[in-house]
């Protein structure tokens, strides 16, 4: 019987290997290793843009991050991702003494894999002080040594200096509080914000929706990744934290000037934010109304997209899954609202179809 099995096995083995490359020493299962697999998020262009991904708050060895800054990339290549940021802190390296390099190191070699893959990478760095300043991104830069000085404002000047994208990062932490401090309210008015964290890492910062609203700035979501992005966003846990750009080109300079233009969405954990101009746009590019019978009220909604959606009809919720329809029944046309897709706090969108 073993020998039945073993003979069995070794012919299964013989088909399956006769297609990989082999000889009568080794054979070879290319098509096992999982780097050379792309999780393609499908998500609609609106209007005259095309629609990227992006996460702006990633760290590396080069500060206090657990993995080399080409990892980072080829994470980002695996999620589905079309943009990143390697964003490490200037003020706090604690693997200094072991990692050779300065402060740009971790871009460059970022930004080379990203050629290799086809990701697009954006030069970065995080300001890193307490509160009343609190941290602070520093995007499409020159020269991160420059920044690293004794004074904020130095290091503010520096970034204006360099026409950086600049953004405000997780405004709740690490105390759960968030208010605006003397000195960020005069860099509002001095327009040196570009944009805001309004999800980071696990946690959302409901307050500053609010103050997005009022600026006009641009809404950001970013993993803030230390780890290996699968040691918190991993399978059967949804997708990572990531900005939504809707950009002119598919270049870091189409990029930039979405973030500018503040034509961006947060999303996180099954939920949507940002302007309701360009949430309904989007959201109508994701789902497709169907009338089945009118007559008796029966209608469906398609999501082609790679996001959930959930759709409140009167009193009822349907979840709407990726690549789902689903059917439902309203007597009377009304307005139908997104439990999960907001346009400021507790402001939930409202489509009409």
């Amino acid at each position: 019987m073993k020998k039945i099995l073993l003979t069995t096995f070794l012919s299964a083995t013989a088909v399956v290997a006769a297609a990989q490359i082999r000889n009568e020493h080794v054979y070879k299962f290319p098509e096992r290793d999982a780097f050379y697999t792309r999780n393609e998020l499908r998500l609609p262009d609106i209007a005259e843009y095309e629609t990227l991904t992006g996460d702006f708050h990633i760290h590396t060895v080069f500060s206090d991050g657990k993995v080399w800054p080409d990892v980072r990339v080829n994470e980002a290549w695996r999620d589905g991702l079309d943009v990143i940021a390697v964003t490490d802190h200037l003020e706090y390296r604690p693997h200094g003494k072991k990692i050779e390099g300065d402060l740009n190191e971790p871009y460059r070699i970022a930004a080379k894999r990203g050629e290799q893959l086809g990701i697009l990478v954006v030069s970065g760095c995080e300001i890193t002080r307490k509160k009343p300043v609190g941290h602070i991104n520093a995007l499409f830069i020159e020269d991160a040594n420059p920044m690293l000085c004794d004074e904020p404002q130095q290091a503010m000047d520096e970034a204006r200096r360099q026409n950086a994208v600049v953004m405000l990062n997780h405004p709740g932490w690490p105390d759960d509080h968030f208010e605006l401090s003397d000195i960020q309210r005069r860099w509002f008015d001095e327009k040196r914000f570009h944009a805001i964290e309004i999800y980071n890492w696990l946690e959302a910062y409901p307050n500053a929706t609010d103050l997005i609203c009022e600026r006009g700035v641009a809404y950001m979501s970013n993993s803030d990744i230390h780890q290996p992005i699968a040691d918190r966003y991993g399978v059967g846990r949804g997708l990572r934290p990531m900005t939504i750009l809707f950009c002119r080109e598919h270049t870091l300079a189409g990029v930039r000037e979405a973030i500018e233009a503040s034509r961006t969405l947060a999303y996180f954990n099954g939920i949507l934010v940002g302007r309701a101009d360009l949430l309904t746009q989007f959201v109508k590019a994701c789902l497709t109304w169907h009338p089945v019978c009118p007559a008796e009220g029966r209608y469906e909604i398609t999501n082609t997209s790679e996001l959930p959606f959930e759709l409140l009809v009167g009193e009822a919720c349907y979840d709407i899954a990726p690549n789902s329809t689903i059917r439902f029944t309203m007597k009377t046309p009304q307005p139908m609202m997104l439990k999960n897709c907001f346009t400021g706090r507790d402001r939930r969108l409202e489509i009409v179809w």
